[in-house]
């Protein structure tokens, strides 16, 4: 049964409490508050009850996990939560001084985890994180070769969930952007693992991790001109 959006919104000894949490955690891992109301008017009922799912899954990541910066904890977090178990050599694999570290349910595309690398470089909101898959928000290179990126990336994942192996992912460094709504940054990506969740309870994986090395693109601005719409700009790396 659908959660009418009044009832998910006056849903307030689980919501609040969740809310208040990640707007809390907020001012600390960099990731930008929302207005709940608003926003919320944006999605359907069931996209809001999955919200409502995924911002719980939030909340315990952010209750357990103490350091983000240590790609041992993140993981371990994930293995408890979700009765998985991650290759013995992923953590190994994470530079922590460098490396972004992101956890996904790739059913729903949703994030489950990250580390603090991820907040240092990412400009959406928690609910523009949690209210929409990846592939909203995001848009990578295509590339040159037979395989599109998205598509070379796609056939490493089934390989590595096939093999249950931490994976390299051998992809030149190239251009992803934030795609959603007004939002614009735009990063270089140099791909390294990813790694597949092995689950305990012999139901079909779902879960993947992704490392990688990304940092911001710079965009210098130039020749604005009010009576010209175009903006000409730069980009560099």
């Amino acid at each position: 049964m659908e959660i009418a959006k009044n009832d998910f919104f006056n849903e307030s000894s689980n919501v609040k409490k969740a809310l208040q949490l990640c707007t809390d955690a907020s001012k600390y891992i960099n990731l930008k508050p929302f207005d709940l109301e608003s926003d919320l008017a944006t999605l359907s009922p069931s996209n809001s009850k999955q919200f409502l799912k995924n911002l719980k899954a939030y909340k315990s990541f952010l209750s357990s996990v103490l350091d983000l910066t240590d790609p041992k904890e993140i993981v371990e977090h994930i293995e408890s939560e979700y009765n998985v178990k991650f290759p013995d050599d992923l953590v190994d694999c994470v530079d922590k001084d460098s490396d972004v570290i992101e956890i996904y349910d790739v059913q729903s595309y949703t994030l489950l985890a990250h580390n603090q690398k991820f907040s240092d470089l990412n400009s959406y909101s928690i609910f523009d994180l949690f209210a929409h898959p990846y592939y909203v928000l995001y848009e990578r290179e295509k590339g040159d070769g037979e395989l599109s990126y998205d598509d070379y990336f796609m056939v490493r994942a089934q390989e590595s969930f096939k093999k249950m192996q931490t994976l390299p992912v051998d992809l030149p460094i190239h251009q992803i952007k934030e795609t959603y709504q007004n939002k614009n940054r735009i990063f270089k990506q140099k791909f390294k693992y990813i790694s597949p969740a092995r689950p305990l309870d012999h139901k079909p994986p779902h879960i993947l991790a992704l490392i990688h090395e990304t940092s911001p693109r710079k965009i210098i601005q130039s020749l604005y001109s009010k009576n010209n719409e175009n903006q000409s700009t730069q980009q560099i790396f």
